[in-house]
């Protein structure tokens, strides 16, 4: 099933939210599923504990800014040479298991990483999650599709790189980083309305998102066998 917005909110926690046109394929028990009125859209909504605070936890202990922290970023190559590494500061919902764990390029848990490594780890296990949990609804990222991203983070543009790098499409941003505050207001201002007014007509003028970066072409070939090996580190780190 291919969506047609993929939004990833990068806040204390990350949310994602699927909009497609038909109902997912198969149905996940930690996902949450809406529909709207008319039926005319289905919405697929992931919550993870673990977001901007485990970035920024990296990146305090890595690097100590986050301009430092993209600079290293940079000095590593897209799969991390193998290394993954999964960062649960808090117990988080699907997996439920709390604690950091570092795995080298033959699946063996080390004890740490260097810093550069360490900080493309935390991105990239974060953002495999995010589509591997969708991908595990029958969900996937199609030539029309667009994922945006919105919250804090989104104002990072080498966050955004690995986004577009692993989900294999554009990254678009809205000129209002912290979109909820904004959504807020016009929920708001609709409520203020006169009965029978359409929300439609509320956010009629509300800029389109621009894009913010492209995917790097052929990383797809390193980021498609590394999700599927994240996943089965995710069931090992569940099964201790």
């Amino acid at each position: 099933m291919t969506c047609f917005i993929f939004q990833i909110s990068m806040g204390t926690a990350d949310v994602i939210m699927i909009l497609t046109a038909e109902p997912p394929d198969t149905f996940h028990s930690c996902a949450n599923y809406l529909c709207d009125n008319f039926d005319e859209y289905y919405v697929v909504l992931y919550g993870f504990k673990n977001g901007s605070l485990t970035r920024e936890n990296v990146m305090n202990s890595c690097a100590g800014s986050w301009e430092k922290f993209n600079e290293m970023l940079s000095k590593t190559p897209p799969g991390n040479n193998g290394n993954i590494g999964i960062y649960f500061d808090k117990k988080e919902i699907q997996p439920v298991v709390r604690g950091i764990f570092r795995f080298n390029e033959n699946n063996e848990q080390v004890e740490s990483f260097t810093p550069e490594i360490e900080v493309r780890a935390v991105l990239e296990s974060q953002f495999l999650a995010r589509l591997m949990y969708a991908k595990l609804c029958g969900l996937q990222i199609g030539p029309k599709s667009r994922v945006i991203a919105t919250g804090g983070a989104s104002a990072n543009p080498a966050i955004l790189q690995i986004i577009a790098d692993i989900f294999n499409t554009t990254v678009y941003i809205t000129d209002v980083p912290n979109s909820a505050a904004l959504g807020a207001c016009y929920r708001a201002k609709h409520a203020m309305m006169p009965e029978g007014t359409p929300y439609s007509e509320i956010v009629k003028n509300l800029p389109e998102p621009v894009c913010a970066c492209k995917h790097t072409p052929g990383l797809e070939k390193v980021y498609m066998p590394m999700m599927e090996r994240y996943r089965k580190l995710e069931e090992k780190i569940s099964a201790m």
